[in-house]
């Protein structure tokens, strides 16, 4: 009896995948004004600016070119070009 009621409750706690991406998606919709110290505390789709996480929207860039940041590497999240240093900004990330 106590076996099955082990086995029992082990399987209720157990959550699916799409469950487990549903949380995280949730979780990084509200990513937007979150403190963060780098990119990588924010959530895919969003850069830390200003110790605050900002979405990244495509066509809009983060950075004019006299705002005194550094221009990004390679695989940093950027808005357009000339937010990496390389000048090429490909799906929201530096390349």
């Amino acid at each position: 009896m106590r076996l099955g009621l082990l086995v029992a409750l082990a399987a209720s706690a157990c959550i699916s995948d799409a469950e487990v991406a549903d949380a995280l998606s949730g979780y990084c919709a509200n990513s937007e004004g979150q403190v963060c110290e780098k990119d990588t505390q924010c959530c895919q789709g969003f850069a830390c600016l200003e110790s605050t996480c900002h979405a990244l929207v495509e066509g809009r860039c983060l950075f004019t070119a006299d705002a005194g940041h550094t221009l990004r590497a390679a695989g940093a999240g950027c808005g357009c070009g000339a937010d990496c240093a390389s000048g090429a900004c490909v799906d929201l990330k530096c390349e």
